[in-house]
């Protein structure tokens, strides 16, 4: 006798797995184009149509995203990767071999994020070209310690004070709020946008996800 399955019984979804249902029509060579970079795609193995579709969609996104900040914060992150380049060229292995859209090339890895020694001379020289860069003039915080708080944030219940007393409390406040977002899980937040991109940059970054820092 064959066994039926309970009401809800079987293998529980993922919360990253994607649940909305949208239809398409695009081109033949479009669709021949999107398999093609499936079946580069590791192998084919674990990497579907819809998630080829699901990834460059949100590549896009975050394109959009980056071209909107402040120019200056764009160069500025500019900097830093050409620090991080630079440093990381130093090191014994600064690239490895990937295969992409069926070509074989060298690009640079992230060793010297697990490098104590590589990763305190990026951060030397990029503290460095900051100090180069600091504008002159005098200090003038926006309030006094005797003058209320310029706001707050909340997020997922927890509340996060915005001082501006003096460059140092705003930038653990700052500290305090990034590092919170990367610890949490994209599902966890019920805007989409800001959490995915900081998800990224946890699982890039090798931040285990899930639990408060």
């Amino acid at each position: 006798m064959v066994r039926k399955r309970e009401p809800g019984g079987g293998r529980k979804p993922s919360p990253h797995t994607p649940r909305a249902q949208l239809t398409v029509r695009m081109p033949d060579d479009l669709r021949k184009q999107l398999e093609r970079s499936v079946a580069r795609r590791k192998n084919g193995h674990g990497w579907t149509l819809t998630d080829e579709l699901v990834h460059r969609l949100q590549r896009s996104f975050n394109r959009e995203r980056d071209e909107r900040r402040d120019p200056a914060a764009r160069a500025l992150c500019y900097l830093l990767a050409e620090v991080i380049s630079f440093v990381n060229a130093e090191r014994n292995d600064p690239t490895e071999l990937v295969i992409r859209d069926g070509n074989a090339e060298f690009v640079p890895n992230s060793g010297w994020r697990s490098d104590p020694f590589y990763f305190r001379a990026i951060r030397l020289a990029f503290d460095l070209i900051l100090n180069a860069l600091q504008p002159p003039g005098e200090m003038r915080p926006p309030r006094t310690a005797e003058q209320p708080l310029d706001g707050e944030v909340r997020i997922l219940g927890e509340r996060f004070p915005i001082p501006a007393h003096t460059p140092e409390d705003l930038a653990r406040s700052v500290r305090d709020l990034i590092l919170f977002q990367l610890a949490r899980e994209p599902h966890e937040f019920a805007s989409q946008e800001r959490p995915l991109a900081m998800s990224q940059a946890a699982r890039a970054l090798q931040l285990k996800q899930g639990t408060k820092p």
